[in-house]
């Protein structure tokens, strides 16, 4: 959901010529879950997906009526084998899917505006739908379980489903932090993916640079969601007041100040540190310091990555890696602290 959130909260003033397309009811096997949703625009365009490509045609057919009634619709697929000669090639998704289709805009597009903003702040939020009567009642709900927003949508089409009453709550976590430390080509591409999977960008560096020159080219292509901060590495620290739930790779490729920004770092027990460079010159900055879990150096998978591009990828697929393990600790001590 983080990559639809982050493109409806790209330009605030605006309304979204798209529909938001959400799984609300699975049975059997499916190849997404309950609150799985995709932004399908009236061009043609797609965020996200539902299906392995079984669904995405027909609800692309239904975005302009949508649209132009400004109604939800909730629509049934049967992907169970005996349909497969209605889809054409054998899909294997084997299960039924309700997905609910709603114009992303109004008071909808409001809350899951409101819903990004927040995680911003590392707020969680949550999204609860519920219908019935020929509407559905939206609030948004923060981690106290107070409601912070909410709205009344008419959704008369609904009435004709077996869906007519029913419930779906969408919980978001907040939005994890990276700082990238160096401003360049490489700290660019990285923050550009970052931004994408949901993480909260700073790219943070001592030297003051010209938005002209090497620098502001890079930045030129950048969300306006990553912040820029500069400072030595302990004004950073003290800046950004780093802590264990922060992510920072450190790729100024500057000796001195990235072994400075290593050396301040790594005693505050950060979620995930990651070195950008050659294994040599990772064992160079890292020599004398304490070597822990959390350092990854050189950092990214080890796919051979050459250029920004593919680095960024490494990078990428790392820092979503060491996330869901972060999440799943999380969730498996909640449940273990659940009485019996």
């Amino acid at each position: 959901m983080t990559p639809i959130l982050v493109e409806l909260a790209a330009d605030h003033r605006s309304e979204v010529p798209a529909v938001l397309a959400t799984i609300i009811r699975v049975s059997g096997h499916s190849y997404r879950k309950e609150g799985a949703a995709m932004l399908i625009y009236a061009s043609g365009r797609r965020i996200g997906s539902l299906s392995p490509g079984c669904l995405e045609e027909d609800l692309h057919a239904r975005v302009e009526d949508v649209l132009e009634s400004g109604f939800p619709v909730m629509v049934s697929y049967n992907l169970r084998s005996e349909e497969d000669v209605i889809w054409g090639e054998t899909v294997g998704c084997g299960g039924e899917v309700t997905v609910l289709v709603e114009a992303a805009r109004g008071g909808l597009l409001r809350l899951l505006r409101e819903a990004d903003r927040r995680m911003q702040f590392e707020q969680t939020i949550a999204l609860s739908r519920r219908w019935g009567g020929s509407r559905i009642d939206y609030k948004l709900v923060d981690e106290d379980g107070l409601v912070v927003d909410g709205v009344l949508v008419d959704a008369p089409n609904i009435t004709d489903t077996e869906q007519r009453e029913g419930s779906l709550i969408c919980v978001w976590p907040p939005k994890p932090r990276l700082i990238l430390f160096g401003d360049g080509q490489d700290a660019a591409a990285i923050a550009k993916i970052a931004v994408d999977i949901g993480f909260r960008v700073v790219i943070a560096d001592w030297r003051e640079r010209d938005m002209e020159g090497e620098s502001g080219r890079y930045r030129a292509n950048l969300s306006t969601n990553v912040a820029f901060v500069m400072g030595t590495p302990q004004e950073l620290i003290d800046k950004l007041q780093l802590g264990i739930k922060d992510y920072l790779i450190v790729c100024s490729h500057h000796l001195r100040h990235d072994r400075e920004m290593l050396s301040r770092a790594i005693p505050l027990g950060l979620r995930y540190i990651g070195l950008l460079g050659s294994r040599s010159r990772t064992a160079q900055l890292l020599e004398g310091l304490d070597r822990r879990a959390n350092v990854y150096a050189p950092m990214g998978l080890p796919i051979s990555a050459e250029g920004p591009q593919e680095i960024a990828v490494s990078a990428a697929a790392q820092l979503i890696a060491v996330r869901a393990a972060a999440q799943h600790a999380m969730q498996t001590s909640k449940e273990e602290a659940k009485p019996g």
